[in-house]
């Protein structure tokens, strides 16, 4: 059996396997969906393609739904024929009116007979006490007969009073009775009629047939009878209210603002907007500002380290002072993989400026934004273990100051080496397809039954669990995996134009950032919990080290009585360099990863953060330190000090120098 896309999820039963319905996304099922046997549950003892309903619980087939007859008993609602108005309509049996006619439009000459709704002049057609109908209606018992003007027919007496424009006499006819406007003043004519949506608003228009339900005629004054349909797409600026939506993502702007072709709601991101990548002008600058200063600063002290070392004698080439150096060279080289991953983001924010969203879907699924998530993961990482791995051998150096032989740039390049490769094996399963049950939250697949593209795990499960329920073709409900949730769902929508493409740990956002503030409800919030752990504790290990380090500094300093000497004085000078060098570093990782740590700690206890802040997170604290890294740990900012320092005391120095020169003269 074949029907219009329109029938689908319409709250109307139409499909005799009930899928039509019943195969919605979770919150548009129907109550009957809920009575469902699952024939897979051991505990249920229930046969195929049957409802359980009533108390005490009895089975039914689907072929008992919508037959007329109510199986389910008024404690389970009559579910099995609440939603059947199209099988009611579809057997109605035609009679003739006696009192028929043609010269006016409240008496016809035919009615459909117990169809729930007057039609005939007299009310015979529903309230006929020779031939009842099975269904006892309500407005039946205010009848009463009008032996004046009406020649002895029945009419309905309204105890408010007739309003104006109703028609002479003193009662109603069939036709006034549950169509939908108010005759009665006091509107009681309205209120005992069945499979009547009543409109929100309005005053001569209170109700229309259920059958007038989504049909693409607006009949209420307040448009309600043509909302929450699943058959629209709502126009987000509402010009016009809606269009179809299998005219959704077709290339053409039925909406005056375009949203069916980018509608907002599929905008999973918390960076983009309709139009951009990153949706706040000032993002997008950071993101510039972040990446030049990171490539510029990163390239310049590589290019420093590699010249200290080429230049270095080669007694010296194995030693302490070339140790720090392969350190400072490693971890430039991380922060540089960050700056290339920023310049990519920040260029295809450029690039995809004006039409992102037509490009969302494909760019996060794709393997540019995948892979640069991956490397931004990995960059991040290393900087943080080569962090840990300078500030021990900085310790090292301190408090076993005569054991210095044993730190050798060798064993340090050995060091910085297996911080890589630690990094790269931690960051690489979110990006293996074989761990994609743990890590990844949604897929891309179109549907009928979802209102978005994008449809989350859970939704896919309920979905696919329902569908070996009713499909006759899968026999077997083999687990929630995605191998099993794909095979089912490609066999279920074989004609899908996509891939079934999964976003997870590198592909939520439109900036490809890692999924470090999860929340409860992510898959792999207990990855991302690790990963912030993993980081707090690197980051205060480094504070604890280096506030371990300037106390055994000073203590050094007070046990020295000696006069200062010009060694003694350049000593100093290195010891406050070191002091300020230290203060920075700590200043700067505790303002990354402290708010960092903070906010994940908040979105793991289930509160709710501003999406700003996630944004800030990515763009500003995650990179912030691959931009300042090159100014902490080399005299890159002691060198552009001096400079400036020069450029300004020069012609002052120059000035004063000759004017001593003529004086001597």
């Amino acid at each position: 059996m074949t029907i219009s896309d329109k029938q689908v999820c319409d709250d109307v039963i139409d499909c005799p396997d009930l899928s039509d319905e019943c195969l919605c996304a979770k919150g548009k099922t129907l109550d009957i969906c809920d009575a469902i046997c699952n024939p897979y549950d051991d505990t249920t003892n229930c046969t195929r393609k049957s409802i359980r309903c009533g108390l005490p619980p009895k089975d039914f087939e689907f072929s008992r739904v919508c037959n007329g007859n109510e199986d389910c008993d008024v404690t389970s609602g009559h579910v099995d024929e609440k939603h059947c108005v199209a099988k009611q309509r579809q057997d109605d049996i035609i009679m003739q009116c006696p009192k028929g006619g043609t010269a006016h439009p409240l008496r016809p000459q035919t009615a459909a007979k117990c169809d729930l709704r007057p039609e005939c002049s007299d009310f015979s057609d529903e309230c006929d006490n020779n031939q009842p109908c099975p269904h006892a209606l309500e407005y039946c018992q205010y009848l009463f007969t009008d032996f004046g003007a009406a020649r002895g027919e029945k009419r309905f007496n309204c105890s408010s009073g007739l309003r104006e424009n109703s028609l002479v006499g003193s009662g109603l006819l069939g036709g006034q009775v549950c169509d939908g406007t108010k005759n009665c003043i006091g509107g009681e004519d309205e209120k005992f009629c069945p499979h009547r949506y009543e409109c929100i608003a309005g005053d001569d228009i209170i109700s229309i047939d259920t059958r007038e339900l989504c049909d693409g005629k607006i009949n209420c004054l307040d448009k309600s009878d043509e909302l929450n349909c699943s058959q629209y797409f709502y126009c987000e600026n509402g010009d016009p209210l809606f269009v179809l939506r299998s005219v959704m993502h077709d290339g053409s702007d039925d909406c005056s603002d375009k949203s069916d072709e980018c509608p907002s709601n599929e905008m999973e991101s918390r960076f983009a907007s309709a139009t951009e990548m990153i949706a706040h002008p000032m993002f997008k600058a950071m993101v510039w500002i972040m990446a030049l200063l990171s490539l510029i600063g990163n390239l310049f002290v590589i290019s420093r380290q590699i010249y200290l070392l080429y230049e270095m004698p080669k007694r010296m080439r194995n030693g302490v002072s070339a140790s720090n150096h392969v350190l400072i060279l490693n971890l430039a080289a991380a922060d540089l993989l960050t700056a290339t991953y920023l310049s990519s983001i920040a260029f295809h924010s450029a690039k995809f400026s004006g039409v992102y969203c037509q490009m969302d879907k494909t760019w996060r699924s794709g393997n540019t934004c995948i892979n640069m998530g991956f490397l931004c993961s990995v960059a991040t990482e290393t900087s943080v273990v080569i962090l840990v791995i300078m500030t021990s051998s900085r310790l090292y150096s301190v408090f076993r100051p005569f054991n210095t032989s044993h730190v050798t740039a060798r064993k340090t390049g050995l060091a910085c080496l297996c911080g890589w490769l630690v990094s790269l094996l931690f960051m690489l399963p979110p990006r293996l397809e074989r761990f994609g049950d743990y890590f990844a939250n949604s897929v891309w697949y179109p549907n009928k039954f979802h209102s978005s593209d994008i449809v989350t795990k859970q939704e896919l499960i309920l979905f696919v669990k329902r569908l070996t329920i009713l499909s006759d073709n899968i026999s077997q409900d083999t687990g929630d995996g995605w191998d099993f949730i794909e095979e089912i769902a490609k066999f279920h929508n074989p004609h899908n134009q996509h891939k079934f493409v999964k976003f997870g740990y590198y592909s939520k956002h439109s900036v490809c950032i890692p999924n470090m503030l999860a929340t409860p409800q992510d898959p792999a919030v207990h990855f991302s919990a690790f990963v912030t752990l993993f980081n707090l504790i690197a980051i205060v290990y480094v504070i604890v080290a280096y506030v371990m380090i300037y106390r055994k500094a000073t203590k050094s300093s007070k046990v020295l009585k000696t006069p200062k000497t010009d060694k003694s004085r350049s000593h100093d000078a290195r010891a406050v360099a070191m002091q300020r060098r230290i203060f920075r570093l700590v200043a700067s990782n505790v303002l990354c990863w402290g708010p960092l740590t903070i906010m994940a700690v908040l979105q793991l206890t289930g509160s709710t953060l501003p999406p700003d802040m996630y944004a800030v997170t990515a763009i500003i604290l995650l990179p912030i330190n691959s931009a300042l890294n090159p100014i902490l740990y080399s005299n890159l900012f002691d060198v552009l000090c001096v400079c400036f320092t020069r450029n300004i005391k020069q012609p002052v120095t120059s000035a004063t120098l000759s004017t001593r020169d003529t004086t001597a003269v």
